[in-house]
């Protein structure tokens, strides 16, 4: 797949675990992944919100 893709979660995600996250981003050619907290499926804070925004206007 070409197109960017950014695989963003929680290191200790029940849904999803780093592993499944690190497959996902391969498929694109320009994926990255980024950890924000320890628990639960989605991160909250300036952080996760700052790289989300970085992601975007990057690509």
């Amino acid at each position: 797949m070409k197109t960017p893709l950014l695989v963003i979660n929680t290191i200790d995600d029940r849904v999803a675990s780093p592993e499944d996250m690190t497959k996902t981003a391969a498929i694109s050619g320009s994926g990255q992944v980024k950890f924000f907290g320890e628990k639960g499926h989605c991160p909250h804070g300036e952080e996760a919100y700052q790289a989300i925004f970085d992601f975007i206007k990057d690509n």
